[in-house]
């Protein structure tokens, strides 16, 4: 080559497109598509504990499954597609912090002609 610089012009053209996942378009679709939710609260002055649980949460990426997380006044609420992500996100909570927790159901519907009950 003995120092000859090579140089061309091109056009280029980029399309970009968005491609959502499975579970982000039935998000999409319908947003109160959830089946379980943890509510975490804290009731003292300082949110310092709070503060740590969040950076734990991240860390250790146990929001994964969350189809979606809202904030309230005294803490956070995280929605879960399938009630065993939501227990698995409350033992991964017992293992970082004390809490106290229960468990609630309330009835969506209910089908007489087959016997079956769907709850949240």
């Amino acid at each position: 080559f003995n120092g000859a610089i090579l140089q061309h012009t091109f056009v280029v053209e980029y399309i970009v497109t968005n491609h959502m996942c499975d579970l982000c378009t039935k998000q999409a679709a319908n947003p109160n598509q959830w089946v379980a939710s943890v509510q975490v609260r804290q009731k003292v002055d300082h949110k310092r504990t709070f503060f740590f649980l969040e950076q734990l949460i991240i860390k250790h990426e146990a929001q994964a499954n969350c189809v979606n997380i809202k904030n309230s006044n005294a803490g956070m609420d995280f929605f879960f597609g399938n009630r065993s992500h939501a227990i698995k996100f409350i033992d991964f909570l017992q293992n970082v912090v004390p809490i106290k927790h229960r468990s609630d159901k309330s009835l969506v519907s209910h089908c007489t002609k087959n016997n079956t009950y769907n709850y949240k």
